[in-house]
């Protein structure tokens, strides 16, 4: 009877919830811990994470060798393959280093130094400015350069009168010189020999006008401007 008794008790107890698997963090440097649960056969079941980089897929590999983590490798690198800010090219502070520089520079097109060379503010390129030698038909080369380097658009410094040479399609516009000497004034050509440096202001605004494609909306450049870009 008491061993009836015993085992009829013991039918009644209620049998021990297994514990929860336990949960594992792993640290790894230069990754995201991604936590990983073990069952009782020490797998990790098949999964998905999704990450800002992708989804990782967990697949059934022993729990002693499965380190689910995110790597953030990724993300430096998708910061250096972002794409920069378009910007004019960087100037010379001094004009006479610019000057010096440029005066005998040649003509990619036809090798000779250009009688009045024309710098592209887009990519750096010298060009011959109004001159013959590079027209092809009855389009200048700084009206080629501006159809090939900006869709119709350029912006180009005159070396030797320092001002701003602009061209939007069939108009074009020469517009106030970013290098001032000390009083706030432009030199052109040269002829007082005054140092002139550059105008930080005045190259920001221009890479902003240029930037915004606002060569059509700047009061400016539209009162100053004219058909005829084609001689340029």
């Amino acid at each position: 009877a008491e061993g009836l008794l015993h085992r009829w008790c013991h039918h009644l107890t209620p049998a021990p919830v297994p514990a929860p698997a336990p949960v594992a963090t792993v640290f790894t440097p230069g990754t995201v811990p991604v936590a990983t649960r073990t069952d009782s056969a020490g797998t990790v079941s098949s999964g998905t994470v999704s990450t800002a980089t992708g989804t990782v897929i967990a697949g059934m590999v022993p729990a002693r060798t499965r380190t689910r983590t995110v790597s953030l490798g990724m993300v430096g690198v998708a910061s250096r393959l972002a794409p920069r800010r378009p910007r004019l090219i960087p100037l010379p502070r001094r004009c006479e280093d610019l000057f010096l520089r440029m005066i005998d520079h040649p003509c990619k097109r036809c090798g000779t130094t250009p009688r009045d060379p024309a710098l592209c503010l887009v990519c750096g390129e010298l060009v011959c400015c109004a001159g013959f030698c590079c027209r092809r038909g009855r389009h200048g080369e700084s009206a080629q350069h501006a159809a090939s380097c900006g869709a119709g658009v350029g912006v180009f410094l005159l070396v030797k009168s320092t001002k701003i040479l602009l061209i939007r399609g069939r108009r074009i516009c020469l517009y106030p010189s970013v290098y001032l000497d000390a009083h706030g004034e432009e030199d052109e050509f040269l002829k007082r020999g005054r140092p002139l440096f550059l105008a930080h202001s005045r190259y920001a605004a221009l890479s902003e006008m240029w930037l915004h494609s606002a060569l059509d909306y700047d009061t400016l450049a539209l009162h100053s401007s004219r058909v005829g870009s084609d001689f340029y």
